[in-house]
């Protein structure tokens, strides 16, 4: 195998930026199987294990050949035959296997939390573009401020942004006794991220005591950078769009050293051509968390949904056909939606094939950043249009691209997104394929030209003349009595 991968911080990536269902993830799999050696292969989720685990064994058969396939994945009571410790069993391989063909299939959350630096001798493939920025909220009023003050340095920006990097004291306790602990175990992630000083860990506070000064939740996010996967002989990525991800452009970002090799370009799959047509509710304001939560949002969420569900008298669907349709939402907003027909699905669904011959989807979603990742994304390199490009656009994208993927289907498509932003995106990503014919429709319930509220406090309600008049009496009664005050003192 070539070593691909230079010493000293330096690391070479090898990547396929090409369109969804461009065969990717089938060629990689196909250098896999037909060349002997060391692989871990990383998916995107645990639930993808078991098709890609599938998809290498047909691929192994066609090209002659007997690779050992292992699956690693941590347990649950969905999944009692996983891992007890992914990380263990993770940090193992090297030790374990160190000749042969052998292909470990794991998620970008393992080698997240793994120690990878014992890896010479093996390839490293990942399948869609690992998440390189965390984020997650806690809530620890009980616990304050002292406890963390304790255990953890911070280290406030320099520019004078509200956030500030931790760092563990010496004495800070050992990540497995955090991880056993039942009453912490909720801050397994975070404390293991900060004592292993691999990625760095941002909190969205100058100091600990502000902690202890909100209502609200506190929120940290954590780096993963290449650096990460120094010792393995090759590093191939392959995801959509993945030179656009917010993943690519922390790396550049960060790690200059690091190069980024495109692999050759693959013979495009012929496909029938299809019209497409795109439907929106919204055409003057977009998706918002902060939207969907206020009361419009719900109200509009509501519409949507009874929309949807929109029967005629013989009870035959009139806006969607129930049996070709996925849907998806944000988790907060899908009950807001109500049971619409199809199948209900998580945001993510990249590398699935398993609803290609479906016609329809429909995604009520938006992952806009938090004000918090804004600042860090932002001191990163990374502005706030690049997330939402990398994050929802490529989620809406991804998704769309489950339903529709047989070549020679030539039925016509109906994809369903909340405002005309999306609808344009996908409508240029579509365009830009090749063989779709996209037409846009506005689906107006009513709400389609309001425009958006921004989010803040709610305004104070204006006061009456005689209102006024009152007010500005007690205000100089007041200012009188502080004079007279003054003066006696």
């Amino acid at each position: 195998m070539n070593i691909n991968i230079l010493k000293g911080n330096m690391t070479t990536i090898f990547y396929s930026a090409e369109r969804c269902a461009a065969g990717k993830s089938h060629a990689q799999r196909d250098r896999i199987v037909t060349t002997p050696g060391l692989y871990l292969l990383a998916v995107d989720r645990r639930e993808m294990i078991g098709e890609a685990v599938r998809k290498l064994r047909e691929q192994a058969v066609q090209a002659g050949t007997s690779p050992v396939i292992r699956e690693v994945y941590s347990r649950d009571q969905n999944h009692p035959d996983g891992s007890a410790s992914v990380r263990v069993d993770i940090e193992a391989l090297p030790t374990t296997y160190t000749t042969g063909h052998i292909v470990v299939v794991t998620t970008h959350e393992a080698l997240r939390l793994s120690d990878l630096s014992k890896f010479e001798g093996w390839a490293c493939c990942i399948d869609e573009a690992p998440n390189a920025f965390f984020r997650e909220e806690l809530v620890t009023h009980a616990l304050g401020s002292a406890w963390f003050a304790a255990r953890y340095e911070l280290i406030p920006a320099d520019d004078g942004r509200p956030y500030a990097q931790v760092r563990a004291y010496s004495d800070a306790p050992a990540a497995a006794d955090v991880a056993s602990d039942t009453i912490m175990r909720s801050l397994d992630l975070f404390h293991r991220r900060v004592v292993s000083g691999r990625t760095p860990v941002y909190v969205d506070l100058r100091g600990w005591s502000e902690m202890d000064n909100r209502k609200r939740a506190w929120t940290w996010h954590s780096l993963w950078l290449p650096t990460e996967l120094e010792a393995f002989d090759r590093v191939e990525i392959v995801a959509n769009a993945f030179d656009e991800s917010v993943t690519a452009l922390i790396w550049r970002n960060r790690c200059p050293r690091v190069g980024f090799v495109p692999l050759p370009p693959l013979s495009a799959a012929a496909f029938a051509h299809r019209d497409l047509t795109i439907r929106y509710f919204a055409e003057a304001h977009g998706a918002t968390g902060y939207l969907f939560d206020s009361t419009d949002g719900k109200a509009r969420l509501g519409s949507i949904g009874k929309w949807m569900r929109q029967t005629d008298d013989q009870g035959r669907h009139l806006n969607v056909d129930p049996v070709n349709h996925i849907w998806t939402a944000n988790l907060r907003q899908a009950e807001k939606l109500g049971a619409m027909p199809g199948q209900h699905l998580s945001p993510r669904q990249a590398g699935t094939d398993k609803f290609g011959a479906l016609t329809m989807a429909t995604m009520i979603y938006s992952a806009k950043p938090a004000p918090s990742e804004i600042a860090i994304l932002e001191t990163l390199g990374v502005s706030p249009a690049q997330v939402v490009k990398a994050r929802e656009t490529e989620d809406l994208v991804q998704f769309a691209n489950r339903i529709g993927r047989r070549a020679n289907d030539d039925r016509p498509l109906t994809i369903t997104v909340y405002d005309r932003v999306q609808a344009e995106a996908l409508q240029a990503y579509f365009d830009s394929v090749g063989h779709f014919r996209t037409n846009l429709v506005l689906v107006d319930l009513g709400f389609a030209t309001a425009e958006a509220k921004r989010a803040g406090r709610p305004s104070k309600p204006k006061r009456t003349p005689e209102e006024e008049r009152e007010h500005q009496r007690e205000k100089k009664a007041r200012q009188r009595a502080e004079a007279k005050a003054k003066r006696a003192a």
